[in-house]
């Protein structure tokens, strides 16, 4: 009788470590599961192109040459009257990529980036932190190769939206329509998320579909055929939301990156 329960036991015991075991592969995968979400057109996702930032090295201004896979901005933001970058506040150390906040003279200077990597339809992941602040924002977006619209900022925050949350906009049509309340602009708002903790936001852009994801999950979904088909690369940005005079504060909060990921989409064969 002993060894009936003794036997009994360890076939508990391995199906306990058996489910253990599953149970972390799933949790396990689930991190890395990309979910198809609401009527996403069938295809496949592959990386082609990671950053985590583990070399510390100086990004050259936009438009030098060189083998780096990105540049960084300088001088004045075009829509917004207060944005000036400085490749002199883009660095990256200790396994990230920063871009800081500083003030000279009236005016608030930070940074931005651009990737070389230029495609249609994809994965962008980004995982970044940084405090909201009413006098700075930033911006995760793509944007076109050639012309404007489109625009698709799947993650923005901070500057008048200081909310505990992210907005994503998507800008399609013509530049004169692009107006605030224009029906040519889709927002979306994801709230109580706090930005100064690390997160993963993203985009997955499919044929008529944008999806906007943050720490893998998908948190809102665009379906329009007016959702591009033509290249966009990815920009990551900090943007003054006024002179440094009339900043609240003269201690401006920048932004951490710890990775970046893209990936292509290939649609499924025609059945």
């Amino acid at each position: 009788m002993a060894k009936s329960v003794v036997t009994k036991q360890r076939v508990v015991t391995v199906v306990i470590v058996l489910l253990a075991i599953l149970v972390a592969g799933l949790v396990f995968n689930a991190t890395r599961t990309i979910v198809e979400g609401p009527s996403g057109p069938p295809g496949k996702f592959d990386v082609v192109f990671e950053d985590d930032f583990n070399k510390d090295v100086t990004i050259p201004p936009t438009g030098s040459t060189g083998d780096s896979s990105w540049g960084a901005y300088s001088g004045p933001g075009g829509g917004n009257k207060y944005a000036y970058w400085s490749p002199a506040n883009v660095s990256v150390s200790g396994g990230q990529l920063h871009l800081a906040s500083t003030i000279e003279g009236d005016r608030i200077v930070t940074g931005g980036v651009g990737n070389d990597v230029t495609q249609t339809y994809g994965q962008w992941e980004v995982r970044m932190r940084m405090p909201l602040d009413p006098n700075v924002k930033f911006v995760l977006q793509l944007w076109p190769e050639t012309g404007w619209p489109p625009e698709i900022d799947f993650a923005e925050a901070g500057g008048k939206l200081t909310n505990s949350g992210i907005a994503a906009f998507f800008h399609w049509g013509d530049e004169a329509s692009q107006q605030p309340g224009s029906k040519q602009q889709i927002r979306s708002w994801l709230p109580d998320i706090n930005t100064a903790n690390w997160h993963t936001f993203g985009v997955r852009w499919r044929t008529g579909q944008l999806q906007y994801l943050v720490d893998g999950d998908v948190w809102s979904t665009v379906s329009t055929p007016n959702v591009p088909s033509q290249p966009m690369w990815l920009a990551i940005q900090t943007e003054g939301r006024t002179t440094a005079s009339k900043a609240t504060s003269k201690s401006i909060p920048g932004m951490d990156v710890d990775y970046v990921r893209i990936s292509k989409w290939t649609p499924a064969p025609a059945s």
